[in-house]
């Protein structure tokens, strides 16, 4: 290698006391000498701190987590390079130097290096070391720890918001951001592993906790990686077979971490939801007929339901968005989007504005708007609303221009079926907007209307059955 590059080594602890020693001391036995150690520590109770002053003069003290602690310690950084390594971690002896050499000479951006599980730490931890073995060839289950700062820097760091699955975010982000990455053949090895089942159940029932979050952002990707029908088991599977004891250990750990982590994830969604729901009606508590508004909203509007298909992060627009009950709702489910919400009427508007950071309000004419490269359109029970038919095809064109590649346009109108739910919505429209005309569009019209626009195959319709209204969620996405 002809240039010198620094590499900073960022440790994350909290109360690492048994750990941090063999961690820091294989840091410093690294072949590649051009190293700086940076310990970021959650202030911890133990003598972690008084450990890592004796190998570095780096130690800091931030949280609240690891995400947290990994970006301060990065801001901190002098190198070129980045590798985080947690303070329960041992890596190999060559582990910088060939993460060094493999992005030099392929002018990558970062390394996924594989961690398994150390040695004599008991039965289940052999057979999680099995089961993370399974990985070393798995584009799945993996995630880079070793970047450039460069790369770190245009991502925006780890999401700080997430405690778990942060490196598979980051990593998600990394490639996304065009960034490319390999592997290297030096292995990092965890000393922390559960000893018996029901360590393993309260580890991954706080991780499936975690997950809600990560799923929210990247909902694909998750639902692939926390499939318990791995295909990289089935890769390995003479090697199970030549170890039954192991495989039968993998099955039970198997069954005991979905179920810890499903049990977690289930609970947490519902608390999420729920609490989310509450936190919108109580910003809009005492406003009189606003205050009733919402609550008649979250049952009518199928906001739960709209909100899991609207991207989690990125620039989001509420055309037609009233009292901004869920342009409200979507930037408190999710603080990394950012919600505009617009409306003609400015006595409604001035109501939206609850002080949530990440949204605005204007008062506009939704046929008129000319933003650009947004993530997601919103019209919610909007376009009947509109003064004519063919105003309704020119906000929808308008509403393309204004999308981002792959962008989507979310729109709810009522149906004609079934009737019963026809006649009370027309009914509902007609008190609440009296003397107003509607344009309905039902279903196969829609579609038709939608298609000219985005084309047939990048148009989903689905009917909501459990309000009192006959809906129907079209989700089209730009070409």
């Amino acid at each position: 290698m002809r240039k010198v590059l620094l590499v900073s080594v960022i440790i994350p602890s909290y109360n690492s006391e048994k750990t941090i020693t063999r961690c820091l001391e294989s840091i410093q036995l690294q072949t590649y000498p051009h190293i700086e150690i940076i310990v970021v520590d959650k202030n911890s109770s133990d003598k972690t701190r008084q450990i890592a002053k004796k190998y570095t003069k780096h130690v800091f003290v931030h949280g609240p987590e690891r995400s947290a602690q990994v970006n301060f310690g990065t801001k901190k950084a002098r190198g070129t390079y980045i590798y985080r390594v947690d303070s329960d971690f041992i890596v190999d002896p060559d582990v910088i130097f060939q993460c060094v050499e493999k992005c030099e000479k392929e002018h990558l951006d970062g390394i996924a290096v594989h961690n398994t599980s150390a040695e004599r730490l008991g039965f289940w931890a052999d057979v999680r070391k099995f089961e993370r073995n399974t990985y070393i060839d798995d584009d799945l289950i993996v995630a880079v720890r070793f970047f450039t700062k460069k790369s770190w820097e245009e991502v925006g760091g780890f999401d700080e918001t997430l405690y778990g699955p942060e490196d598979y975010d980051f990593h998600n982000r990394f490639v996304t951001a065009g960034f490319r990455w390999g592997r290297i053949r030096a292995m990092e090895k965890h000393l922390g592993e559960p000893k018996s089942l029901s360590d393993i159940w309260k580890k991954h029932f706080y991780y499936g906790k975690q997950m809600v979050s990560y799923f929210k952002k990247h909902p694909r990707v998750a639902t692939k990686q926390f499939n318990p029908l791995r295909i990289s088991y089935l890769r390995h599977f003479w090697t199970l077979l030549a170890h039954p004891m192991i495989a039968i250990g993998l099955l039970i750990m198997t069954v005991v971490k979905f179920s810890a982590g499903g049990l977690g994830f289930i609970s947490e969604w519902f608390t999420w939801y729920a609490t989310a729901e509450n936190q919108v009606k109580k910003l809009y508590g005492n406003l009189g007929w606003v205050s009733v508004f919402t609550r008649i909203r979250f049952w009518t509007g199928s906001f739960v339901q709209v909100e899991q298909e609207v991207p989690a992060n990125g620039k989001i627009l509420d055309l037609g968005c009233g009292y901004g009950i869920f342009a409200n709702y979507l930037a408190v489910c999710s603080p990394q989007r950012k919600v505009i919400g617009i409306d003609t009427d400015g006595n409604k508007i001035k109501f939206a504005d609850r002080g949530i950071p990440n949204t605005s309000f204007w008062v506009g004419d939704a046929t008129k708007m000319h933003l650009k490269n947004l993530d997601a359109i919103l019209l919610l029970d909007v376009l009947h609303h509109l003064n004519s038919y063919e105003d309704q095809e020119r906000l929808i064109h308008s509403c393309m221009r204004m999308l981002t590649s792959k962008g989507r346009l979310f729109i709810i109108e009522v149906n004609n079926k079934p009737f019963w739910k026809l006649v009370l919505g027309r009914t509902t429209d007609a008190l609440l907007y009296v003397g107003q005309p509607v344009y309905y569009r039902y279903k196969n019209e829609m579609v038709s209307m939608l298609s000219k626009c985005f084309g047939k195959n990048y148009i989903i319709a689905h009917q909501f059955t459990h309000n009192p209204f006959p809906q129907v969620l079209y989700i089209c996405q730009k070409r």
